[in-house]
C-alpha cells in the first residue's frame, strides 16, 4: 500500500513540475525575436550580463526557499511502550531557476533555463 501511495505522489509532483516548466518556457519564448531593450523593460535589470563572441547573454535568476515535509518513516521502532513512527523535521530547500537570454544583433535569439527550481 505504501508503494502505491509513494508512486501516486511522485506522479502528481512530476505533473505539477512539468506544467511549471512549460509555463516558464512559454513566458521566456515570448521574447525571442524581440529587441533587447524590450526584454529589459519587461523583466528589469538582469542579474548578470556577459559578452562573448559578439553576442550578449542576459541572465535572470529566480531564487526561493521552500520547506519540504519529509515522508514519515513507518519503520517500526520498538520500545517498552510498543512501536512508534519516526518523525523527522521539515527540511529547507533552496530552489533556483536561471533564465539566460542570448542576444544577437540587438534581438533576443534564444533562451535557456537552468536550475532545480525551473519546473
Amino acid at each position: 500500500m505504501r508503494t502505491i501511495t509513494v508512486l501516486l505522489l511522485a506522479t502528481l509532483v512530476t505533473a505539477c513540475a512539468s506544467q511549471a516548466l512549460q509555463q516558464r518556457e512559454a513566458d521566456a519564448a515570448i521574447f525571442v525575436g524581440q529587441p533587447e531593450d524590450e526584454l529589459v523593460r519587461q523583466n528589469g535589470v538582469p542579474t548578470r550580463v556577459v559578452e562573448a563572441g559578439g553576442r550578449r547573454f542576459l541572465a535572470y535568476e529566480d531564487t526561493r526557499t521552500q520547506y519540504a515535509r519529509p515522508i514519515p518513516s513507518f519503520t517500526p521502532r520498538w520500545s517498552r511502550f510498543g512501536h512508534s513512527m519516526e518523525v523527522r523535521p521539515e527540511e529547507m530547500v533552496i530552489l533556483t531557476c536561471e533564465t539566460t537570454f542570448e542576444v544577437a544583433e540587438g534581438k533576443v535569439a534564444a533562451f535557456r533555463l537552468h536550475g532545480n527550481g525551473c519546473g
